[in-house]
């Protein structure tokens, strides 16, 4: 069982990736940790583009949505960490709800507003890689 099965049983779309990365499980997840969409130029100009129309119209002058925007949901040793949103997504401000903890993005019931959840599992690998 992994974090997010514990934080959000129940779900309506999963997308899940697989990778082989020539480095250990801690190193992985602290750059996960670490990680900034201001840095990533793909990731960057998407949401760029996502953002700008509400921008240009007023509607939003929260700063560009990224990983701090996510609240730590739990994190399993090297081997796995899991962080997550609540909002209303398909607005042009996100509708982000203010998260703490995980106990608290496990309580909202709202039915006007969508959890995301991202978890990451990172397990040992031939020839000091992860998976």
């Amino acid at each position: 069982m992994t974090i997010l099965d514990d934080v959000l049983p129940r779900f309506t779309f999963r997308e899940r990736h697989a990778i082989t990365i020539a480095a250990p499980a801690d190193r992985i997840l602290a750059c996960v940790r670490h990680y900034r969409a201001r840095e990533d130029p793909l990731v960057r100009t998407a949401i760029r583009l996502r953002e700008t129309p509400a921008r240009l119209l007023g509607r939003s002058c929260r700063p560009p949505l990224d990983l701090d925007d996510f609240t730590p949901l739990g994190r399993a040793g090297d081997n796995e960490l899991a962080m997550g949103l609540i909002g209303k997504f398909w607005k042009a401000d996100y509708g982000l709800l203010p998260v703490t903890c995980a106990a608290s993005f496990m309580a909202c019931r709202r039915d006007d507003v969508c959890k995301l959840a991202m978890g990451f599992h990172v397990h040992p690998a031939p020839g000091g890689r992860s998976a």
